[in-house]
């Protein structure tokens, strides 16, 4: 029976993750996760894949998750893992909220603004509620260690968050750095040493953590072993200043936010969240609890700091500075600064009472929390302005939440595929592919089109999201970008410049034997305007696929 209560606000908790990210399968990176995770446990799944063949970086994840490929369909597998990831997530939220307020239905109101906060004020990308990939994993850990390190239990923390690097290296290793940088701003502050336990003590607890990241650890570290250290040094720039400068590179960042008016407001917001976390911590803080969650976000925020000053040496020392920008310094403040105003914005509306110290009181220490309780009872406490901040915090909680119930509500494509329009063409034709070839057989899709592999099970020579780890991969990878969707094209001025070509009949028509020759490719995929003077084999109302091998074959009868 006591437990009712908060079984009631996990499920709560979980409808709102459940409303927030119940996208279209499949999600962004679910057919990038996945498909490697359904190669993983079976390579004749599209064998020969150049992706789903290149070298694992998630090996827990693909372990954990991918078995469910053989004997469900990928889609099955995706809302499995969705809703596992959410509930999870769930009671992950509700234990770090209930050590930071123990009063029920708060842990509610600050999920919603959570995710709020993280679909609009967040720069780097990162996210934590959305589709099935490792980091919704490392997160679950990440959530329980924090609500541990809150509770002053560090061991714990150590362990969870070495769980949560096993899933995913990047978010675990920032957590678990996160964690050291706040452990040592407790013990320079706390001259009682109560908010943080001594280092040896914490040393076994380290140790496992250490082996617990180890899973992941290891084949990354392992993915350039033998590799020259020149395609090194070229992967890392290509990775940084072409593949994913928005994620990596802060000057790229803000001024694709500043140039662009769509995201430009994100930017807005995740300025108007650090002035007001730092508004927030100006408060005296209500607890232990309390103390440990503010460290831990400004921990997050000099990683970020740290990216930023690395970033400054972008054009003075480009091979060091993208060397290092390639851990995602920017992606960890994304997500603590949403969660840590959720919090204390919660917090500082409903006033919690103070909550007892973990740590057996001292008679010094019983004076310094004298000292502290007298401080709060001379601040000013203005009941009206909290409960207009409250009546506020849940207008705009409802406002988001309404929101995303009507997209989940409305029919619309996966944001993996063509608009809503062309879907049922794109899959009609994904299908059809299947039906009249073999496995292995290889295809030429368009630039961004990710799911052709998730709906056909066949081959793709390359695609834009569907990039390799390892540095010779990598190197390959942008090969085949350039050789299939690069050329000279004319500008307005009717002068030749090189970049990205529109549309398929943009490249001399002379190129596709070779690319056919040099990927062993027979067929490509695309808009049916896209490409002339090769033949057809099928055509729906949207796509087309030609035989560009140089052979004639008849054409696909419609399903």
């Amino acid at each position: 029976m006591k437990y009712r209560p908060l079984l009631l606000e996990i499920l709560l908790v979980f409808t709102l993750f459940f409303i927030y990210g119940a996208y279209t399968v499949p999600d962004v990176n679910e057919a990038h996760y996945l498909g490697k995770a359904a190669h993983f446990w079976n390579p004749n799944y599209a064998p020969g894949d150049f992706f789903l063949s290149s070298p694992d970086a998630h090996t827990p994840f693909f372990f954990v998750i991918g078995w469910l490929t053989l004997i469900f369909s990928m889609n099955a597998v995706a809302w499995t893992g969705r809703v596992v990831t959410w509930l999870l997530l769930a009671c992950a939220w509700c234990y770090l909220s209930r050590g930071i307020l123990p009063k029920w239905g708060t842990a509610i109101l600050s999920a919603a603004l959570f995710t709020c906060l993280m679909k609009y004020g967040t720069i780097a990308g990162e996210w934590v509620v959305g589709g099935v990939e490792a980091k919704g994993f490392a997160y679950i850990f990440v959530l329980f260690a924090m609500g541990e390190l809150v509770r002053n239990r560090w061991n714990r923390t150590w362990i969870l968050l070495g769980f949560g690097a096993m899933f995913h290296v990047i978010v675990g290793g920032w957590a678990i750095v996160a964690a050291g940088l706040a452990w040592c701003m407790l013990r320079m502050w706390d001259k009682e040493k109560v908010s943080a336990p001594s280092l040896v003590s914490m040393l076994p607890a380290l140790v496992v953590s250490f082996l617990l990241t180890l899973p992941a650890l290891v084949p990354a570290l392992m993915l350039n072993v033998g590799t020259d250290p020149q395609l090194v040094k070229d992967a890392n720039q290509l990775l940084v200043l072409e593949r994913l400068p928005h994620h990596l590179l802060l000057s790229s960042i803000i001024k694709a936010h500043m140039e662009n008016p769509k995201i430009f407001p994100e930017l807005c917001v995740f300025g108007a969240l650090i002035f007001a976390w730092n508004m927030l911590c100006s408060r005296p803080r209500f607890s232990d609890a309390d103390l440990r969650l503010r460290v831990y976000v400004y921990a997050a925020m000099l990683i970020f700091a740290a990216g930023w000053a690395i970033n400054l040496f972008i054009a003075t020392a480009p091979e060091m500075t993208t060397s290092l920008l390639r851990f995602y310094f920017f992606r960890l403040t994304d997500v603590m600064l949403p969660l840590g105003c959720a919090i204390m914005a919660v917090q500082v509306c409903c006033l919690p009472a103070v909550i007892p110290s973990e740590n057996k009181d001292t008679a010094e220490v019983k004076k310094h929390r004298q000292n502290h309780r007298q401080r709060r009872r001379v601040h000013t406490d203005l009941p009206g302005v909290r409960n207009v901040l409250l009546a506020l915090l849940i207008g705009v909680s409802a406002v988001h939440v309404y929101y995303c119930a009507m997209r989940v509500i409305t029919p619309a494509a996966p944001r993996n595929c063509p608009a809503a329009a062309k879907y049922w063409p794109w899959r009609d034709l994904c299908e059809t592919a299947k039906l009249h070839t073999e496995p292995g057989e290889t295809f030429i899709v368009p630039y961004t089109y990710r799911t052709f592999t998730w709906y056909s099970g066949r081959n793709v020579v390359v695609t834009w999201k569907d990039m390799p780890q390892d540095a010779k991969n990598l190197g390959e990878w942008w090969n085949r970008i350039q050789s299939l969707y690069y050329g000279h094209m004319p500008d307005k001025d009717g002068i030749l410049r090189y970049g990205r070509l529109k549309k398929f009949s943009d490249t001399p028509p002379e190129r596709f034997p070779q690319m056919a020759k040099r990927y062993g490719v027979k067929y490509l995929v695309a808009m049916n305007d896209d490409l002339k003077g090769f033949p057809v084999v099928y055509r729906n109302e949207e796509f087309s696929v030609w035989r560009i091998d140089g052979e004639n074959e008849a054409a696909w009868p419609k399903n």
